[in-house]
């Protein structure tokens, strides 16, 4: 019985960190719902909004017109152009003026200019240029959804994998309390060194220092000091926390030696 050894609970049983693993796949599960949500919806705006440009470019009848008058407007500062065009045309030998909103093309146009007119047979006064069969800006409500949508669903796919790789960590590994001290140190990276903010860690005073930088979007906040809890000490896969484990934050080692980005599965190696 002497030999026994009691093995200190997983860091993801701690009720802190269960509450902080729930919150974040909720977090998740509603960025990947809100971006299906945009994704489509804008589709179906997309859709529907030029579902009348669609009709009358089928249904409409085609008759040549002449442009009557020309309105161009200055938008946003001067930096874009937009404005009004009227035309005229005639359908079973009646004169009909209509008039469209342009957008960005507005400058192509001069009076005295033949155009073709699309017009709804039952409804002349309603009447479109073949060049400009929806009205301008239409398709923005749904270009902007779907923009967001897609930013939603990288944003959740990317915090999905964090959090996997969170959960594999705490899911094997106990936490730790260890000294923390923030800091700020030069990175070498791709476009070359940097400035980071760091924290560095250790098990006891003098022992050696741990370095590491997070891996995500949040800051290294300064609840991590002086002592913050460390799951994976020793491995390629570290998670820290404030002291209760409520607030996991995955992290990434960069002293000398420090190995390379893991790779699915928690490799032991010596941080000094």
């Amino acid at each position: 019985m002497a030999d026994l050894a009691i093995e200190p609970p997983v860091a993801s049983a701690e009720p802190g960190t269960r509450a902080a693993l729930r919150r974040a796949r909720r977090i998740r599960a509603v960025s990947l719902g809100l971006g299906v949500l945009g994704v489509v919806l804008g589709a179906w705006l997309i859709w529907a909004g030029g579902s009348h440009g669609r009709w009358l470019s089928d249904h409409g009848l085609r008759v040549p017109a002449t442009v009557t008058d020309v309105a161009p407007q200055r938008v946003n500062g001067g930096g874009n152009e937009r404005g009004r065009v009227t035309f005229a045309f005639s359908v079973d030998g009646v004169e009909h003026l209509a008039t469209n909103s342009v957008g960005g093309d507005i400058l192509s146009y001069t009076v005295g200019e033949q155009v073709v007119a699309v017009v709804p047979v039952n409804d002349p006064e309603t009447a479109r240029l073949s060049t400009e069969l929806d009205r301008p800006g239409w398709e923005v409500p749904g270009a902007m959804l779907i923009a967001g949508g897609l930013v939603a669903l990288v944003w959740g796919g990317v915090r999905a994998r964090a959090l996997r790789r969170m959960r594999r960590c705490l899911d094997v590994e106990p936490w730790l309390a260890v000294q923390a001290r923030l800091d700020h140190t030069t990175i070498a990276g791709v476009g070359g060194a940097r400035a980071m903010g760091v924290l560095a860690l250790s098990r006891d005073a003098g022992d050696d220092t741990l370095v590491v930088i997070n891996r995500g979007l949040r800051r290294l906040g300064q609840d991590l000091e002086p002592l913050a809890w460390i799951a994976g000490w020793g491995t390629t896969e570290l998670v820290v926390s404030p002291q209760g484990g409520g607030r996991p934050l995955e992290v990434r080692a960069v002293v000398p030696g420090a190995p390379d980005r893991a790779k699915g599965k928690t490799n032991r190696f010596d941080p000094s």
